[in-house]
C-alpha cells in the first residue's frame, strides 16, 4: 500500500540539509554505532532499503549489515548494525510523514529517532516513543 521505498538512499535529518545518518568511522563490525554525521560521498551514509512485507530491510552499504535494535524494547535503546537476522528487531516500516519527510518506525511502536531529539554530529540513534519534538523525521534522498 502507497509508494515503495526500496532502493538506495541517503538518510537525512529532515530539520538539516547537511546532517545525516551514518555508520560511525565505517566500522564493518557488528554492533558498530549508528549516528548523525555530516553528509559526505561515503557508503557508510548509504543504505539500502529492501522490502519484506509491508516493511524494509535497512542496510548499511559499505558493511552489508542491517540496523538493528540492539536490545530490548524501551527508550533510549541503541540502533546499531548488524548481521542479517530473521527477527522483528530489524524490520521498519516507512511511514509518510508529509512534506516530503517519513518516520522510520520499528516494532512495538518505537521509532528510530537521534539521541535527546540531538542532530548534532555524534548523536547516536536511539529507538523512542513518538514525541512530537525528537526530530523522529527524516528525508531519504537516492544516493545511487
Amino acid at each position: 500500500s502507497g509508494k515503495s521505498y526500496a532502493g538506495v538512499h541517503k538518510i537525512f535529518a529532515a530539520a538539516s540539509t547537511k546532517q545525516c545518518i551514518g555508520v560511525r568511522r565505517s566500522n564493518m563490525e557488528n554492533g558498530a554505532e549508528v549516528i548523525i554525521a555530516p553528509s559526505g560521498n561515503i557508503a557508510d551514509q548509504q543504505f539500502a532499503f529492501e522490502k519484506v512485507g509491508d516493511k524494509y530491510r535497512i542496510k548499511a552499504m559499505h558493511s552489508g549489515k542491517y540496523l538493528t535494535v540492539d536490545g530490548d524494547w524501551k527508550n533510549g535503546t541503541y540502533i546499531t548494525q548488524s548481521d542479517a537476522v530473521d527477527d522483528r528487531l530489524q524490520l521498519f516500516e516507512v511511514i509518510d510523514a508529509g512534506n516530503g519527510s517519513v518516520k522510520l518506525k520499528t516494532d512495538k511502536g518505537f521509532f528510530a529517532t537521534p539521541m535527546v531529539g540531538s542532530i548534532k554530529t555524534a548523536s547516536r540513534i536511539v529507538i523512542w516513543q513518538e514525541k512530537g519534538n525528537y526530530n523522529q523525521q527524516f528525508r531519504l534522498t537516492n544516493a545511487q
